[in-house]
């Protein structure tokens, strides 16, 4: 799945859509692809990641408008990791491609 900002293609996402593929994210991977979370409504704690087992990530959470609302570089083994605001779509990379708040990426 190719998530675009602007005129650009910003990441290159496979789709984390079932309860495994969520759960594991990209634990215990050196080398990964981005990986794009729809976690089905907007929320903070709910949504909430890890980083257990984790190389260090960017983390992209987005609005239900597809709106980046954060972007936040994670390190590995830190507890939980809540959006600072209500947050839908999730982005875990390990580049953040230019990628910054109040964008509005689509795919």
């Amino acid at each position: 799945m190719k998530v675009h900002a602007g005129r650009r293609v910003a990441f290159d996402c496979a789709a984390a859509e079932t309860h495994w593929q969520k759960f594991r994210g990209i634990m215990l991977r050196k080398k990964f692809k981005p990986l794009l979370f729809d976690f089905g409504r907007e929320a903070t704690r709910p949504n909430a990641i890890h980083s257990l087992f984790c190389p260090p990530f960017w983390a992209v959470w987005m609005d239900e408008r597809k709106r980046v609302i954060e972007v936040r570089r994670v390190k590995p083994w830190l507890g939980w990791i809540e959006p600072r605001k209500p947050a839908r779509y999730l982005i875990e990379t390990a580049d953040r491609r230019g990628v910054r708040a109040g964008e509005t990426l689509r795919w």
